[in-house]
């Protein structure tokens, strides 16, 4: 019997190696192939790249800051404007995407150092060790395995002698000291809470989420307990839109800044935080939507439903299919893509059944000028035919294998790979493989 097991899609990388679609894992090592059949791969490349078009990218992250990180391939990206095209005319070998109008970069492989660009290639700070984006104007950064902030003019702020620090969020950091305790700074280093917290997380609404011995408490700028919360806790969230929840084995329970309980609800395994007064649960089955009141307004109906975004649109799907709807569960954008993301800067990425991804804006119109992508197989099992004739090829093409049409078969190192018309990687059994290698033999 032959067995489906994954779905794989390739791509033919300048290192003679063939890569799956994460970019991961080596699927098929092709250096005979490669090496002895130059000249007929530039002409197959030169003659039917148009006709038979190779992914155009690996994978495209979203919009920030009216540009898109885009990985070309194997360690090479590139940042790409709202119309497709080329916005800085580099490519690195790792990158991340804007933010505060910097992104880290690698420029090549050798230099192991990362550099913070500007959206004109200027490199503004460079010789880092390791760093994260910038948040309210610094930028965690590794100095010899400890950890400090700079400005956006590479200036340390704060000095790196902390095991590990946080993001600033609304002018505070938390930091980890040699005690293993956390405390907060600001931004001009002043540390405005002691160090005497196991736990601490982000500001989000003037409140931390910290535990100080066995205490677990909301705590305000000035590191006064505002809200204490019980030993039965067992996840408890950062406030969001003045709304936090928490969870007990009794249910979900929903409170203000203030530590009232606003509602408490049995009905949920899972629930996510308020956005547009609307926060998703999850029933055990199906997602779905109440209100600030615990009201059930869109019900559980999805396989996934992600949060409001401010144009007013939730990304979600039902049945394998994605979409977006409005507050009210209506459907705004249909729910017919294959994959989906959210919206970002006005534009959503999507991916149709055809396994093609675009850009589409909230009228559900394809971004203009914007090249579709896709993951297509078929130019790569083309080229695998092409080239399945050639001496040396290790690879062998064989069709309607029991109603199955299998592309090729790819021997190395005893190992065999094979992928269906739907780029399905799938085994055989040992009477479907000697079957198989009787119909190889005959042809």
């Amino acid at each position: 019997m032959i067995e489906v097991k994954e779905k794989i899609t390739f791509t033919i990388e300048n290192d003679d190696k063939v890569y799956d679609s994460d970019n991961q894992d080596i699927i098929i090592l092709l250096p005979e192939l490669i090496n002895h059949n130059k000249e007929l791969l530039e002409k197959y490349f030169t003659s039917k790249l148009k006709a038979i078009p190779l992914p155009t990218y690996l994978r495209i992250y979203p919009y920030h800051e009216n540009l898109a990180l885009v990985k070309v391939k194997r360690n090479t990206y590139i940042y790409i404007d709202k119309n497709g095209n080329q916005a800085i005319p580099h490519e690195f070998y790792d990158a991340r995407s804007f933010s505060e109008g910097l992104a880290l970069v690698q420029t090549t492989e050798e230099i192991k150092r990362h550099s913070f660009i500007d959206k004109n290639c200027n490199i503004i700070i460079s010789n880092i060790e390791e760093a994260r984006d910038f948040h309210d104007g610094r930028a965690a950064i590794k100095v010899n395995g400890r950890w400090g902030f700079i400005n956006k003019e590479g200036k340390i702020t704060i000095s790196c002698v902390y095991n590990a620090v946080s993001d600033y969020s609304e002018g505070l950091a938390a930091v980890q000291c040699d005690n293993g305790l956390w405390k907060y700074v600001a931004k001009d280093g002043y540390e405005f809470i002691q160090d005497k917290f196991s736990f601490a997380r982000d500001f989000h609404d003037g409140l931390a989420l910290v535990k100080e011995g066995k205490i677990t408490s909301f705590i305000n700028k000035e590191g006064r307990k505002v809200i204490s919360l019980g030993d039965d806790c067992k996840y408890i969230s950062s406030f969001y839109n003045n709304f936090a929840l928490y969870y007990t084995d009794n249910g979900i329970n929903f409170i203000d800044k203030n530590g009232n309980k606003l509602f408490k609800t049995e009905k949920y395994n899972k629930a996510r935080s308020f956005s547009l007064s609307r926060a998703s649960v999850f029933n055990g089955d199906k997602w779905g939507y109440i209100d600030e009141n615990g009201t059930e307004i869109i019900p559980c109906i999805y396989n996934e439903a992600y949060d409001f975004q401010e144009n007013g649109l939730a990304l979600v799907c039902r049945d394998g299919k994605w979409g977006y709807i409005n507050t009210n569960g209506e459907e705004v954008i249909p729910l017919k893509y294959k994959d989906a993301e959210s919206f970002s800067e006005g534009l959503a990425l999507v991916t149709n059944q055809d396994d093609e991804k675009y850009f589409i804006n909230i009228n559900s119109e394809i971004q203009e000028n914007f090249p579709k992508t896709s993951n297509n197989l078929d130019s790569y099992l083309e080229l695998i035919k092409l080239l399945s004739n050639q001496q040396n090829s290790h690879i062998t093409v064989a069709l309607n294998i029991k109603e199955n049409k299998i592309h090729f078969v790819k021997s190395w190192e005893k190992q065999t790979v094979l992928v269906n018309e739907k780029g399905e990687k799938i085994t055989l059994s040992q009477e479907d493989y000697q079957e198989l290698t009787k119909k190889l033999a005959k042809k």
